[in-house]
């Protein structure tokens, strides 16, 4: 699934920022193992990753030291975030939202940390019985 958010959030940000990449910093808000992060960084953007799993900043950063990738990642979690104020560009997160213990409290701490006319990327699934059901039937298939 990653590619294809990827793809999207590059359609976002193309339509959103009109300079490169390079010039930008980008924080991933649950990380987990820093997919997102790498092809953030592939494009050229400083990232960031924040994730409560120590085990997986840790998986993180190896994986991306081994593909020759500097990402920065540190615990911590969405209520929050362990960055200064309005220091990043893009705040993304993906499949997060619908973990975090006070939604409120997250989306308030995103916006702490973006920049004036900041981006903010998400995908998350609804937090509905269906949805719920849904997302099992599909994980249960896909591990077949």
């Amino acid at each position: 699934m990653t590619p294809g958010r990827f793809e999207y959030f590059q359609e976002v940000l193309t339509d959103k920022l009109s300079t490169e990449y390079s010039r930008l910093k980008a924080l991933d808000i649950g990380s987990g193992g820093g997919f997102l992060a790498e092809e953030f960084a592939k494009k050229g953007f400083a990232v960031v990753g924040i994730d409560p799993s120590a085990v997986s900043v840790e998986t993180a950063r190896a994986h991306a030291e081994a593909g020759g990738l500097s990402i920065e990642y540190r615990v911590g979690v969405g209520e929050k975030l362990p960055v200064d104020d309005a220091t990043f560009d893009v705040a993304y997160c993906c499949d997060v939202l619908e973990h975090v213990a006070d939604l409120d409290k997250t989306i308030s701490e995103t916006a702490r940390v973006l920049k004036p006319g900041g981006v903010y990327l998400f995908d998350t699934v609804n937090r509905t019985m269906v949805s719920k059901l849904v997302m099992i039937k599909l994980f249960s298939d896909h591990l077949r």
